[in-house]
């Protein structure tokens, strides 16, 4: 019995060691790979914070931001989709607080600070005229709470399979429902080099096959930021408790509004069971009337991440509400 407490004393000891180590590894990787891939876009003073900023392109029609879901870093998230559409018109993109070179929020995020964020990025962006706001998922859902708060400053919104208000207090519960991890187990988790472990190891360029090697090893340093990981629990688990006010029609006036959904036949990236598929399909339904001037279609064969799969989708959707804008102004001058 004394040569298996004096054996396991030791296995626990060596363990202890084994992690010590990789988590200094995990350190000093995290220090260089900040000099080796800094920020390629500007840094966006937001009072106590800066937040990273990238825009491409010119042309006279609204500025076009596009503003990324849940976990998904925006400089790999639009690879389809920036570069083209900032061959027409000016294009940014942006990493919300804890996300890839933004600096984390001091404090308990949530969706409020997010758009509070989105204000001081649509005003660097947009040099102060309104903008399109392009919203993917969680995006949707900060994209419209900004428009809501703030009409003046938004030319019109795409909506891409996004999230709605009541999305989880109106679905059916099932044990698979998602629930954010604890910050003590994502923060440690992080801190140690779990994610880095896994980043080295495990994870593979499958569904990301576009990136180089380059940027696939860019994506990575940045996935196994703690800062990271705790943003994206604190989003989760804020969306997950807070109680909104219901989606109302025309809340939005006459905003052109485009909403593309999903189709709800297809579960690979965002698994549901058909009860919340169809609760899901119905509330996409519902954001499109948020504004009188708004329209919805849903993408046969698409998966929630459509942004990788049906580029061109989106690109004639942001298009149309810039033609429409155009010929309003026309039409309005004297």
């Amino acid at each position: 019995m004394q040569q298996i407490k004096k054996y396991g004393i030791r296995f626990v000891g060596v363990v202890v060691l084994l992690v010590g180590v990789w988590a200094l590894y995990h350190q000093i990787a995290t220090v260089r790979s900040a000099e080796k891939y800094p920020a390629p876009g500007e840094m966006v003073d937001v009072g106590d914070r800066r937040l990273h900023m990238l825009c491409r392109g010119n042309g006279d029609g609204p500025t076009v931001v596009l503003v990324s879901g849940l976990s998904a870093i925006s400089y790999y998230a639009w690879p389809d989709i920036a570069v083209p559409l900032s061959k027409e018109t000016r294009t940014c993109l942006y990493d919300r607080a804890g996300y890839g070179w933004s600096d984390p929020f001091d404090g308990e995020l949530d969706l409020d600070i997010a758009v509070a964020d989105l204000a001081r990025i649509v005003d660097a962006a947009g040099g102060g005229k309104p903008v399109i706001l392009v919203g993917h998922s969680y995006g949707g859902l900060l994209v419209r709470q900004y428009a809501l708060k703030s009409p003046e400053h938004v030319a019109g919104l795409v909506l891409l399979d996004s999230s709605h208000e009541q999305s989880y207090s109106r679905f059916p519960k099932d044990d698979s429902f998602p629930t954010g991890k604890p910050d003590l187990i994502a923060g440690f988790g992080a801190a140690v080099g779990y994610y880095r472990f896994l980043a080295d190891f495990w994870i593979t360029k499958e569904g990301v096959d576009y990136l180089s090697d380059q940027e696939f090893d860019q994506l990575m340093e940045l996935y196994v930021h703690t800062e990271y990981h705790l943003a994206v629990n604190a989003e989760l688990r804020d969306v997950l408790e807070r109680d909104f006010s219901p989606v109302s029609a025309g809340t939005l006036g006459d905003m052109p509004l485009v909403v593309l959904s999903r189709d709800t036949n297809v579960t690979d990236g965002l698994p549901l069971d058909l009860r919340q598929e169809a609760v899901w399909a119905e509330m996409q339904q519902e954001l499109a009337r948020i504004s009188t001037n708004g329209r919805i279609e849903t993408l046969e064969g698409a998966s929630h991440n459509f942004t990788l799969e049906r580029p061109g989708k989106i690109i004639s959707a942001v298009l149309a509400i810039r033609s429409e804008l155009a010929e309003k102004q026309v039409n309005a001058a004297p």
